[in-house]
């Protein structure tokens, strides 16, 4: 960030310099950065020496909104470079097709998809209840010859997820789903090894549904939920599980994701499940 604002040094006013954040988000070849809208006349000077700065982007957004809707997405309008939607995001050479207005994709998350599917095994029936355009989904199908059920709402994110399929190898079958995750789990009773819960904000309103998709002798949940510490997040947990019927056998690992805003943080569990009824 130092080097961008010594790009910008005799372009923009120096007491502006200050405002620039001091991070953005690189997907693909797209940059979507959250500048003030008070100095929204330096947004398209800042576009173009971000382009100067990655040689490789074509396109920068800036976030004119907080995450908002049923879709988890945020509102942008572009500033510099080529106006367009899709992009191709790789991680560990997982490529993602990613619609950066109409999805919700955070690239902080490449290691969290990563470390998910190194813990797949061969011949798993995988359910991700959430997927959004699928970086849990392609990550554990590039690695793995397993079945992945992939559901998510925003018919955007499915479109991504399906095109994603398309440009990838696959070891393992991909099969995308639009529609609500408490539907979709009906019809998935007792028949998957694993779950990935990655809804943070309401992820504890779909853990029955979970539960009721693991096999009779259990299975494994990956369960994301922001709180302000990890026994805090545990016990949430714990209770829930018990509050809908499950036995809680072994909790694998635990981990702090990420921070999302001042000691608030995105924790995840994986723990070893058996619905009890």
């Amino acid at each position: 960030m130092g080097k961008l604002r010594s790009l910008l040094k005799g372009i923009i006013p120096e007491n502006i310099l200050s405002k620039i954040p001091s991070s953005y988000d690189i997907i693909g070849d797209t940059i979507v950065i959250e500048l003030p809208t008070s100095i929204r006349d330096y947004w398209r000077s800042i576009g173009e020496i971000l382009c100067k700065l990655h040689k490789h982007v074509k396109t920068v957004y800036v976030k004119v909104s907080g995450v908002k809707g049923d879709y988890r997405i945020r509102e942008v309008t572009p500033v510099y470079g080529v106006v367009k939607h899709y992009t191709i995001h790789k991680e560990y050479g997982v490529k993602m097709v990613v619609n950066v207005p109409n999805v919700y994709f955070n690239p902080s998350l490449g290691y969290e998809h990563h470390r998910v599917a190194n813990l797949v095994d061969e011949g798993e029936t995988v359910y991700d209840m959430f997927s959004g355009v699928g970086g849990f989904s392609l990550h554990i199908a590039c690695r793995r010859n397993v079945t992945v059920y992939a559901s998510d709402i925003n018919p955007h994110a499915i479109l991504c997820l399906t095109l994603s399929t398309l440009i990838n190898k696959l070891k393992g079958c991909i099969i995308p789903i639009l529609g609500d995750a408490k539907i979709i789990a009906s019809y998935l009773v007792r028949s998957v090894d694993r779950v990935i819960m990655n809804l943070p904000e309401k992820s504890h309103e779909y853990l029955g549904y979970a539960l009721k998709c693991l096999r009779e002798d259990g299975g494994i949940i990956h369960y994301y939920h922001f709180d302000y510490s990890i026994s805090s997040f545990l016990k949430h947990f714990i209770a829930s599980i018990s509050t809908y019927g499950g036995r809680l056998v072994k909790i694998v690992h635990t981990r702090k994701v990420l921070e999302v805003a001042p000691y608030k943080y995105l924790y995840v569990v994986d723990a070893y499940v058996i619905p009890n009824f």
